[in-house]
């Protein structure tokens, strides 16, 4: 692999780092955390749930865009083509917000569609439920040697929630922020 291009996926592998480390991205992610698995049972009402929607929506974008850093770094080690992974690195590079304003739409449409439309509801219900089934068969058979029945998930279909999208603009600003932070040195290694 070219040394030059090597570098530039680092400065990317960093701008992810960054994004994760981030004060206030770990303050949303702790808080979604926390409301979801102790203060939504423990005071169900209107703030945990407007909190865990409106926490969640700042989060994925993030977590679903340095996702998508490490495959394609992964996926390069794989098929070490120079002309694809100068071709991608240039993309990252000058699409890093498309790419993270693109995860922000994808989630503002999720929760508007599972709030207004059952078939929505629906489909996410069972699609949670899929990509936990593994985790939870895992985890019964480890600490009681059998499988659970399929997970039912719950959801409430409440199109207040609609107002909580502007969340996911957390996201573009966190990135425009760390990318300016980045930036100097991305030039340096160049």
């Amino acid at each position: 692999m070219n040394p030059s291009l090597d570098r530039k996926m680092s400065c990317y592998t960093k701008l992810s780092d960054l994004l994760l480390r981030s004060p206030s991205f770990l303050c949303f992610l702790v808080l979604w955390a926390i409301n979801d698995h102790y203060f939504k049972y423990e005071y169900p009402g209107f703030l945990t749930g407007k909190l865990s929607d409106i926490t969640s929506l700042a989060c994925t974008p993030i977590l679903m865009w340095v996702f998508e850093v490490y495959f394609l770094k992964a996926i390069f080690k794989i098929i070490k083509p120079q002309s694809l992974y100068k071709s991608m690195i240039t993309a990252v590079s000058y699409w890093s917000y498309l790419l993270m304003l693109f995860n922000a739409l994808a989630m503002a449409a999720l929760m508007i569609g599972i709030n207004i439309n059952s078939t929505w509801a629906y489909l996410y219900r069972q699609s949670l439920a899929w990509v936990q089934w593994p985790f939870w068969s895992l985890w019964y058979k480890i600490r009681w040697d059998f499988l659970p029945p399929f997970p039912e998930i719950r959801l409430t279909m409440d199109p207040s929630d609609v107002w909580t999208v502007p969340a996911v603009l957390f996201s573009i600003v966190l990135l425009k922020a760390k990318l300016e932070v980045l930036r100097p040195k991305a030039k340096d290694n160049v």
